[in-house]
């Protein structure tokens, strides 16, 4: 196999690819040119590979290219910010290889964006915050003030949110607009809700999103368009804040400083802050009325918190779902395409030439070829196992081990002897793959074991996760779990998610072990809609 069909497999990869030689570009695929901008790999080839990378990331991956081709003991995996052509920045996991051929060394990088990723779980963790305000007794203004923020971060500082509420005389009052002048809020402080009047009052009359994307064409802004306007913003878009018996208690509007309509994500950010809104605006209004709230306010929270969870289990089912793609992707689209170098590479070996310099390139290839299929087959079940939907958690997390043990060279056992013949339901096997995930992840960053053992059980009306290994330990402090220390944080809520229990067992020099307990009633396949 020559060169030029390599680098034919290479192009076609749906992963960015650049490889590099002392520092600098020497090839890149249009994944990867596309991914930061560029339409032409002589922008990139020839340059040095800070070209591509944001300045605050530059001296620690530079740094990490150099120990790679000294002490070898940078990391294979790594994320950071990428610079793209305009200038802007973009977040990137990076999977990285080292090649030596003929006496010289390459490094090869894998990359693909996880900007959106990093997006979803910004919002979610936004709105555990702004749950956790509301519980804890935040005052109305600081939690509105939180949410507007969010709303602003969430279009990456192109907007400015503004959270209006409706007295009881139908007319708007400011409740957060921390990035909208006092003149212009003072303005328009006591406007009725009119569906001929503005974006944020015809919100609030009909009950519906309302969306103007051009402020001065729109005959509802007629008499105060001048008001935006002169503070740059042409456009607007509001949501109104509804109650749980359908009363209007006020709007999230966001301004837009060009011509345009909300993007999907906007839309999605602003729809999964308004019931935490609309419970903090609630519990004030009841304060005020000196209602006394007690249980109802306690059932109240845990309707919202249901909510809540009810979005972040749609967000969780959305990197699921992305995930399964990319997974999809790896084993269809590159991961046949490395079986196929591989094999290639195999049948040259065969016919071995009069040059032992050729059969040392030979060999060589074919080495990297093993490496390169093994780490596809590899990040394929990172992403989402095939065998996960079709056969179910105990041949997930069998292949998962054995696959994991090889990775890291680690001794590894599964054991699923004293588990059910059926199937539990996908969101628990899902969680229990990623949590098992998460907890070998923490075993290969810190614990320095030589063994680990994964017992997956079924105990007297409970399903049992265990996973032990005989590391360096660490002192289990209360707190420290609480807190989320040793990357403990997932973990905690996934197991959370599906109404279980988490217990650390560990000491100094004496291992580590988890414990996920989930009641087998709620665990269990039957307990899910049919049609999954």
């Amino acid at each position: 196999m020559g060169e030029e069909h390599l680098n034919a497999i290479l192009a076609v990869s749906q992963d960015g690819i650049l490889v590099e030689e002392n520092e600098i570009i020497i090839y890149v695929n249009s994944s990867y040119l596309e991914l930061f901008g560029y339409s032409d790999p002589a922008e990139l080839i020839g340059r040095h590979i800070s070209t591509i990378i944001a300045a605050d990331d530059k001296e620690r991956l530079v740094t990490y290219g150099k120990s790679r081709l000294t002490s070898g003991r940078a990391p294979t995996k790594y994320e950071f910010n990428g610079k793209r052509r305009n200038g802007s920045t973009i977040e990137i996991e990076a999977s990285v290889s080292l090649l030596k051929h003929a006496d010289r060394n390459y490094i090869i990088t894998f990359i693909r964006n996880i900007s959106e990723r990093r997006r979803y779980e910004s919002l979610i963790t936004a709105q555990k915050q702004a749950l956790e305000m509301v519980v804890n007794g935040a005052p109305l203004d600081e939690i509105l003030t939180y949410l507007a923020y969010v709303v602003e971060d969430q279009s990456g500082g192109t907007s400015v949110s503004s959270i209006l509420l409706l007295d009881s005389h139908g007319k708007l009052r400011n409740g957060a607009s921390p990035n909208l002048p006092e003149e212009y809020l003072s303005a328009i402080d006591g406007l009725t809700a009119d569906k001929e009047i503005g974006t944020c009052s015809a919100a609030a009359a009909l009950g519906q999103t309302v969306i103007t994307p051009d402020i001065a064409a729109d005959t509802k802004w007629a008499a105060i368009k001048h008001l935006p306007l002169d503070l740059g913003f042409p456009a607007a878009w509001s949501m109104p804040i509804m109650s749980r018996n359908g009363a209007i208690l006020g709007t999230i509007g966001t301004y837009f400083r060009e011509r345009r309509e909300p993007q999907a994500f906007e839309r999605k950010v602003v729809e999964s802050l308004i019931p935490t809104a609309a419970l903090a605006i609630e519990r004030k209004q009841a304060d005020e009325a000196q209602v006394q709230l007690g249980k109802e306010l306690e059932v109240r929270v845990q309707e919202r918190t249901h909510e809540l969870r009810g979005l972040v289990k749609m967000l969780v089912s959305i990197q699921e779902d992305e995930r399964r793609r990319i997974a999809r992707d790896l084993h269809d689209h590159l991961g046949q395409q490395m079986t196929l170098l591989r094999l290639k590479v195999e049948d040259i070996g065969k016919n071995p030439t009069q040059s032992d310099a050729n059969n040392r390139a030979i060999e060589e290839l074919r080495t990297f070829a093993r490496k390169l299929s093994s780490e596809v087959d590899f990040l394929a079940w990172q992403f989402r196992p095939a065998v996960l939907d079709d056969i179910g958690i105990v041949a997930a997390l069998d292949k998962y081990v054995r696959t994991w043990s090889q990775h890291y060279g680690i001794v590894s056992e599964f054991s699923a002897k004293r588990f059910l013949d059926s199937r539990l339901n996908s969101e628990t096997e899902t969680n229990f793959y990623r949590i098992t995930q998460e907890a070998l992840n923490n075993v290969s960053k810190h614990a320095y074991a030589k063994n680990v053992n994964v017992l997956l059980e079924s105990r007297d009306g409970e399903i049992v996760l265990i996973i032990e290994d005989d590391g360096v330990g660490f002192e289990a402090e209360p707190q420290m779990l609480a807190d989320g220390g040793l990357g403990l944080t997932g973990i905690r809520e996934r197991v959370l998610q599906i109404g279980g229990t988490l217990e650390i067992e560990s000491a100094h020099e004496a291992g580590a072990t988890v414990f996920v307990t989930v009641p087998k009633a709620s665990a269990l396949r039957r307990n899910e809609d049919d049609s999954d």
